[in-house]
């Protein structure tokens, strides 16, 4: 299997990509073929958050209009920037998983739970917008 890099003009073996490059290859082609079920578990893992936005997010936002996607994840863009319509938050810290919110992300529980399980909490958010000088 070959892939071609958006900065590259030529086809690359997949083999001799890095686990980053393997997963945008992949992903890019699970995302834009199809009409049927998707699951993705965690699909940022290899890939910075640009790449994330970019990616993952965009394609997301224009696939689920033809299959129903469902993605397990840690990253806050995936769920909030790509337009979730259904959140669950999970407990993993007992015995047992259990649901502790479930909703849209307009819900105030969810949201908050995005916040404080994918962000670090509010204060933590705060800060990197303080830090970046992001102003709302």
């Amino acid at each position: 299997m070959k892939y071609k890099a958006n900065n590259s003009s030529s086809f690359k073996s997949i083999s001799n990509a890095s686990a980053g490059q393997k997963t945008s290859a992949v992903l890019t082609f699970l995302l834009s073929y199809g009409n049927s079920p998707l699951i993705l578990d965690q699909p940022e893992d290899d890939l910075d958050n640009q790449l994330i936005y970019d990616l993952i997010v965009n394609r997301l936002k224009s696939s689920k209009q033809n299959r129903q996607i469902i993605t397990i994840t840690h990253n806050a863009n995936i769920p909030v920037n790509g337009d979730a319509e259904w959140v669950i938050a999970l407990n993993s810290q007992t015995k047992d998983i259990e649901v502790m919110y479930e909703g849209s992300i307009e819900n105030e529980s969810v949201k908050n739970a995005i916040c404080d399980i994918m962000e670090g909490g509010e204060d933590a958010f705060s800060l990197r917008a303080k830090r970046y000088n992001i102003t709302h």
